[in-house]
């Protein structure tokens, strides 16, 4: 298995866990559930730490939300005040 094979998603951390009489279909569905699950939670998490962070520059007072426009924010601070970037 590798880091990079889009199928490691659905392969069970054992090989093993398939009877040998057993037609290989795919991985068991508790096991694709559980995947999903943990995917689920990780982007939870993600989306609250992004909005903690929205709402952290707001409090500080750098940014705003555009009144009447979803997922928009403005930008308070001058551009002389915001760093080069190289």
């Amino acid at each position: 298995m590798s880091p990079d094979d889009p199928d490691d998603f659905f392969r069970p951390p054992n090989d093993n866990a398939y009877k040998t009489d057993e037609v290989r279909t795919g991985p068991p569905l508790n096991y694709v559930a559980e995947k999903v699950r943990h995917n689920l939670e990780a982007l939870h998490s993600l989306i609250h730490d992004i909005r903690q962070r929205v709402v952290t520059l707001e409090r500080r007072g750098l940014i705003e939300r555009v009144p009447g426009q979803a997922r928009s924010i403005r930008l308070l601070l001058a551009h002389k005040d915001l760093p080069d970037l190289e």
